[in-house]
């Protein structure tokens, strides 16, 4: 489980801790995949999230929460359906990558971009 830093039990959405001068992503804003199932994720300034996905010849889902960060880790926390945990890798400003916790190792994860 990811537990949020003990003086701020709101973890606030915060930019991913670089690899060694690598590239950040401040998360807070509006995003896309090109995944096989297409996704929406909204992320607030207070944390707060809704994740929408729509499965081909399924009906769509929507998931609304808060969003606790780490330095590469996020949980997607909701009240009635669960915590989608996942590492974080940046792919600079207006792209990161999800991959979710219990995939396979070979699994690309999820890539967002950002919708300006």
């Amino acid at each position: 489980t990811l537990d949020p830093p003990e003086d701020d039990p709101a973890a606030t959405v915060a930019e991913e801790k670089p690899a060694e001068d690598g590239p950040t992503t401040d998360l807070v804003g509006n995003w896309t995949s090109d995944d096989k199932t297409p996704i929406k994720l909204t992320i607030d300034e207070q944390s707060q999230f809704t994740w929408q996905a729509s499965p081909p010849g399924k009906p769509a889902v929507k998931l609304n929460g808060d969003l606790i960060a780490s330095s590469d880790t996020i949980a997607l926390e909701t009240e009635n359906e669960g915590t989608m945990i996942g590492r974080v890798r940046s792919g600079g400003p207006d792209k990161f990558t999800l991959l979710l916790q219990g995939m396979p190792a070979d699994d690309p994860g999820i890539v967002f971009t950002r919708q300006k």
